[in-house]
């Protein structure tokens, strides 16, 4: 009786733990950049009897985060492309300060 009582436990707290974990996706929902999660099951080792197995029970292995990785790593290439462009803009604003404008600067030097 007590593996029975244990295989029911092992089912009742590994579907809370995913139950908690809906309960996290839908308190989420409308958070910026959440993505979706989910409970990963595993069956527990069976027992050996005489007459065969018996199951033992179920364990929650891992929570999982769902999300497309085709935006994740768009997102990822579109950041590194801003901050690259974003430091070329930084060096050419100096370049740019430090050439002048049309009345002063290295152009109106050079012409006069």
């Amino acid at each position: 009786m007590a593996g029975l009582i244990g295989t029911g436990l092992s089912g009742i707290l590994s579907h809370q733990a995913a139950l908690n974990t809906t309960g996290n996706n839908i308190t989420n929902a409308n958070t910026p950049g959440y993505s979706r999660q989910e409970a990963v099951f595993e069956t527990q080792d069976a027992r050996r009897t005489g007459a065969g197995s018996i199951g033992t029970g179920v364990n929650v292995v891992n929570i999982r985060r769902l999300a497309d990785q085709y935006l994740v790593q768009q997102v990822r290439e579109d950041s590194s492309l801003f901050g690259e462009q974003n430091a070329l803009n930084a060096e050419l604003s100096r370049l740019d300060n430090l050439l002048g404008g049309e009345s002063t600067g290295l152009n109106t030097a050079l012409n006069n």
